[in-house]
């Protein structure tokens, strides 16, 4: 005799779960332009990852003007090149 299978009922939502991918990314782009008002933009593979490792927005905001540098010449290296 088979025994049933168990229900795949969706696990109860903790209080500590992430919000959707645009909402947090509002709120990190917010706590971006607090931290860094320079670094007011960041890869958006940048933000996936954060998402992703479960980063709070500002922590990701935190991170991302970290990284900002990296990313963005100054504008003295760039007239440079030219």
């Amino acid at each position: 005799m088979m025994r049933p299978l168990p229900s795949r009922s969706r696990p109860a939502a903790t209080p500590d779960a992430q919000p959707p991918f645009r909402a947090w990314k509002a709120a990190a782009v917010m706590a971006l332009a607090r931290v860094n008002k320079d670094a007011v933009t960041a890869m958006e593979r940048a933000w996936d990852g954060y998402y992703i490792r479960g980063l709070n927005p500002e922590n990701a905001a935190t991170q991302a003007a970290c990284d900002y540098p990296g990313h963005h010449p100054s504008d003295w290296a760039i007239k440079a090149r030219w």
